[in-house]
């Protein structure tokens, strides 16, 4: 399993590909049995960011559950991890963020 910081990462990387192309992106955490992680998925753009199980700690598991799997959470408390992953990620046709 990767670390807390590494897990965070591959959510924000999915969140800002989710936003660039139009979408809002979720993390499920709940219904997913036997798998220790979050669905995440993205509402509105889903032809072009298709959803993905990511591999979580549990304790940001839980915590993603506290904030009612709203990518937001992440959003305000690594803001230099989506700082970097707005110069990583691409998408075909980016919408303004």
């Amino acid at each position: 399993m990767k670390d807390k910081e590494d897990a965070v990462y591959e959510l924000i990387k999915f969140g800002v590909k989710c936003r660039l192309a139009g979408g809002h992106p979720v993390f499920k955490t709940r219904y997913i049995r036997e798998f220790p992680g979050v669905l995440a998925v993205c509402y509105g753009a889903s032809d072009e960011v298709k959803s993905e199980l990511f591999e979580v700690p549990e304790e940001l598991r839980l915590k993603l559950r506290e904030t009612h799997e709203d990518w937001r959470s992440l959003v305000r408390e690594y803001p230099d991890l989506v700082e970097k992953a707005l110069k990583e990620v691409k998408v075909e046709n980016p919408v303004p963020v």
